[in-house]
């Protein structure tokens, strides 16, 4: 079985200056052992540039000069959580501000009661005084305030 040279094999063989009989008897690997030669032959008419340490100096600034523009800059790890908390905080000031009612009122339900209607809250019936309780509610009281009241209101009767 035939096999052809490698280029690394062929490329040997023209260092050592030595031939082959698998070259002079393969017409492929001969037309390729003689491109290496012409490009060796090429290469090695092409005169040497002088190098100084300068240049050496040079190549190793523009090399770590690139190296630098690409790298990606880091961001520390706490930038984006610390933007977070910035916006849930003024989000949750915004909603605080919004939420916080203007006024407190301090009179008790049966003093707002007594101001605003007529009717005695004793003498009220059950509907008159879940409608009174609840403009009351609408108006001014929180949950809590309701709770207090509704004891207070169910310990009368």
């Amino acid at each position: 079985m035939n096999t052809h040279r490698s280029d690394a094999e062929l490329l040997a063989l023209i260092d050592s200056g030595t031939q082959d009989e698998h070259v002079s008897g393969c017409a492929g690997c001969r037309h390729r052992h003689q491109e290496f030669e012409a490009t060796l032959t090429w290469t090695r008419r092409v005169p040497e540039a002088p190098w100084t340490p300068l240049q050496d100096e040079r190549l190793l600034q523009g090399a770590r000069r690139r190296l630098r523009e690409r790298r990606v800059p880091r961001r520390p790890v706490w930038q984006p959580a610390l933007g977070g908390a910035l916006l849930t905080g003024a989000a949750a000031a915004i909603l605080f501000l919004v939420l916080l009612p203007t006024q407190r009122s301090t009179t008790s339900v049966h003093e707002a009661l007594a101001g605003e209607y007529p009717i005695e809250v004793a003498e009220a019936d059950d509907a008159e005084l879940a409608m009174l309780i609840e403009t009351y509610l609408i108006e001014t009281a929180s949950a809590d305030e309701l709770l207090l009241e509704l004891d207070k209101l169910a310990g009368d009767e």
